[in-house]
C-alpha cells in the first residue's frame, strides 16, 4: 500500500474527498424527492416532473459551467457552489422542519438551483484531476473517482430509507447540508493552478468552444460517436433486466433491484482492479476488446433461466465495463486542451447525458415488441459499431501524437531539458510553487528526479539531485530559462509568489529582454526570465 500514498494526502485526496461528498449528497437528495412526492404529494407524477426538470437544467447549464471552470480558479468555484448548495439544503430542512412544505413549486425551485450547482460543479472537478496528480497516476486517479461515484450510487438509496425511517426527510437534506459544507472547507484549501483567464470573456464563441473543439477534434470526435451509442444502449438497462427478470426468471420485482446491483457491484470492482490491480500503460486494444466481450457476455442473456447463472453474466460484464469506462475517460481527459479542457469536457458529457431519454424510450419499445429471449441479443447488434469509433479515436490520437512529434524534430519523440542541483527541495519549490509548473512525474528510487511540463507536451523540464561523487558545475550567468507568457497579469502573480518565497528579479542583460522580460534567478544562480509575448526571433 505504499505505492498508494498519494490517495490519502495532498490536493488529490482533497478532490476526491470533496466531489465523493458532494456527489453522495447529490443522490440522497434525488432519492428524498421520490420519498416526499410519495408522502407530501401522493404521486411519483410530482416527483418524476421535479427530477426531470432538474435534469434538463443540468444540460442547459452546462456550456456556462465549462466556461466559469475555464476562467476562474476552479478549486474556489466548487467551494463558492457547495457552501451555497450547503445554505441552501439549510434552509429547505428548517423550513420543512418547522414550517412544512406544502407546495410543490417551492421544492422545485429548491431542485432547480440544486441541479444547476451540481451540473456546474461537474466540468471543473472532472478537468482537475489531471492538475492534482502526476501523469504516469491519472488512470488511477480516475479509476478511484469512478469506483466513489458508483460506490454512491450503490449506497445512496438503502442510507436514504434508514435516515428517512428513522429521522424523517428533513433528516436527510441537514445532511445534505453538511455533506456539501464539508465539500467547501476542502475545496477551499485545494491548490489549483488555474488562474483568472481574463482572455476567455463570456460570449457565445467561449460558451459554445467545448462543442466546436468535440467537433474539430477527431480523437474527441470519435470517442464522442461510440460514447454516444453506448448511452443510447445502457441508458434503459434497468428496463431490459426488470423485462428479462419478470418473464424469463419468473420471479418477483426484488430480484430485478438485486441484478441491478450485481450490475453495479461490477463495475465498483473494475474501477478498483484499475486502481489496484492493472498496469494500463497502452489501453487501445484492451479497450477495443472489453467492448466487444461485455456484448457477448450480455446477448444470451435473454435465454438464460438460472438465476445464479445470470447473476454471474451480469457480475462479469460490469467488471469488464468498469474497467473500460475508466480507460475512456482516462483517453478523454488526455485528448482534450489545457486551456479549453472544462468546456470540452462539459460538451462532451452534456451531448451524452441528453441523449437518456431517448435510451429509457428506445429501451421501452425494445421491452414491448421484442421477445425476452432475443431482447438482449437485439441491444448488442451496435457494439461492433462501438468498437469500431473506439479503435478510431485511440488511433487519431496516436497519429496526432506521432505528427506532432514529428514536427517537433525529425529524430526525437520528446525533448527534456534536465538541470543538475544541489538545492533539490529549494528548486522544485521554485519551479512548481513559484514559477507553477504542473509535476509530471518523480523518481527516488536510485536518484530524486522531478519532471515538469505541460500534459502530453513533446517537451519537459527535469531536475535531477546532485549525487556526491558526481561531477557538478556550478550555474554560470550565461545559463537561462526563457518562459514566453502572452499575458503580464500572469507574470506579475509568478513575479509576486517569488518575491514572497525570498526571490529578488534581476535587469535582463539582453537589451530586448529589458524591454519586454523580468529576470529571476534560481536557487542554484541560473537566470529565468519571464517574456511578455509570445515566441519571437530575440
Amino acid at each position: 500500500m505504499k505505492n498508494y500514498r498519494w490517495l490519502l494526502k495532498g490536493d488529490f485526496f482533497k478532490l476526491w474527498s470533496s466531489t465523493f461528498f458532494s456527489q453522495f449528497s447529490a443522490v440522497l437528495f434525488f432519492y428524498s424527492l421520490i420519498w416526499w412526492s410519495l408522502s407530501e404529494e401522493q404521486s411519483l407524477l410530482t416527483g418524476s416532473i421535479v427530477i426531470g426538470i432538474g435534469a434538463a437544467v443540468s444540460l442547459l447549464i452546462s456550456p456556462i459551467a465549462g466556461w466559469l471552470a475555464d476562467r476562474y480558479p476552479r478549486g474556489k468555484l466548487l467551494a463558492i457552489v457547495d457552501g451555497g448548495l450547503c445554505l441552501l439544503f439549510l434552509l429547505l430542512a428548517i423550513s420543512f422542519s418547522f414550517v412544512g412544505v406544502e407546495q410543490a413549486w417551492i421544492v422545485l425551485f429548491c431542485r432547480i438551483i440544486i441541479s444547476a450547482g451540481v451540473g456546474s460543479t461537474d466540468a471543473a472537478s472532472r478537468s482537475l484531476v489531471q492538475e492534482t496528480v502526476l501523469e504516469d497516476r491519472l488512470d488511477k486517479a480516475i479509476g478511484f473517482q469512478e469506483s466513489l461515484g458508483q460506490t454512491s450510487q450503490l449506497i445512496a438509496p438503502a442510507i436514504a430509507g434508514i435516515i428517512i425511517y428513522l429521522v424523517g426527510i428533513d433528516g436527510i437534506w441537514y445532511i445534505c447540508a453538511i455533506l456539501t459544507g464539508l465539500s467547501a472547507v476542502l475545496e477551499l484549501s485545494i491548490r489549483d493552478r488555474t488562474r483568472k483567464d481574463d482572455t476567455t470573456k463570456l460570449n457565445t464563441k467561449n460558451l459554445l468552444t467545448g462543442f466546436t473543439s468535440v467537433r474539430g477534434n477527431k480523437p474527441l470526435r470519435y470517442l464522442l460517436y461510440g460514447t454516444v451509442v453506448q448511452q443510447l444502449l445502457f441508458s434503459g438497462f434497468a428496463i431490459y433486466i426488470a423485462a428479462w427478470s419478470t418473464y424469463a426468471l419468473h420471479n418477483t420485482e426484488w430480484i430485478s433491484g438485486i441484478l441491478q446491483a450485481v450490475w453495479g457491484f461490477g463495475s465498483l470492482a473494475g474501477a478498483l482492479m484499475v486502481v489496484f490491480l492493472i498496469k494500463s500503460k497502452k489501453v487501445k486494444k484492451p479497450s477495443v476488446l472489453l467492448s466487444i466481450i461485455i456484448g457477448f457476455i450480455i446477448a444470451p442473456l435473454g435465454f438464460v433461466t438460472n438465476i445464479m447463472v445470470g447473476f454471474a453474466m451480469l457480475a462479469l460484464a460490469g467488471i469488464a465495463s468498469g474497467v473500460l469506462n475508466v480507460y475512456l475517460e482516462t483517453h478523454l481527459q488526455r485528448q482534450t486542451t489545457t486551456e479549453s479542457r472544462s468546456r470540452e469536457l462539459s460538451a462532451f458529457f452534456a451531448i451524452n447525458n441528453s441523449l437518456m431519454p431517448i435510451g429509457y424510450v428506445l429501451a421501452g419499445v425494445l421491452a414491448e415488441f421484442v421477445q425476452t429471449e432475443y431482447l438482449f441479443l437485439v441491444l448488442v447488434i451496435p457494439f461492433p459499431v462501438v468498437a469500431w469509433f473506439i479503435y478510431k479515436s485511440f488511433s487519431e490520437a496516436e497519429q496526432l501524437n506521432k505528427n506532432h512529434s514529428v514536427k517537433t524534430s525529425p529524430a526525437t519523440a520528446q525533448i527534456r531539458v534536465t538541470r543538475q542541483t544541489d538545492k533539490f527541495k529549494d528548486s522544485i519549490d521554485f519551479y512548481e510553487k513559484g514559477i507553477g509548473l504542473i509535476r509530471l512525474a518523480e523518481f527516488t528510487q536510485q536518484d530524486k528526479r522531478v519532471i515538469f511540463g505541460p500534459t502530453n507536451a513533446s517537451y519537459h523540464l527535469e531536475i535531477t539531485a546532485h549525487v556526491e561523487g558526481d561531477s557538478y558545475q556550478p550555474a554560470s550567468g550565461d545559463n537561462m530559462l526563457v518562459f514566453y507568457i502572452r499575458e503580464q497579469s500572469e507574470i506579475e502573480e509568478i513575479t509576486n509568489r517569488l518575491h514572497s518565497m525570498g526571490y529578488q528579479e534581476k535587469s535582463p542583460e539582453n537589451d530586448c529582454r529589458n524591454k519586454e522580460g523580468v529576470r529571476i534567478k534560481d536557487p542554484d544562480g541560473r537566470g529565468v526570465i519571464l517574456m511578455n509575448t509570445s515566441y519571437v526571433d530575440h
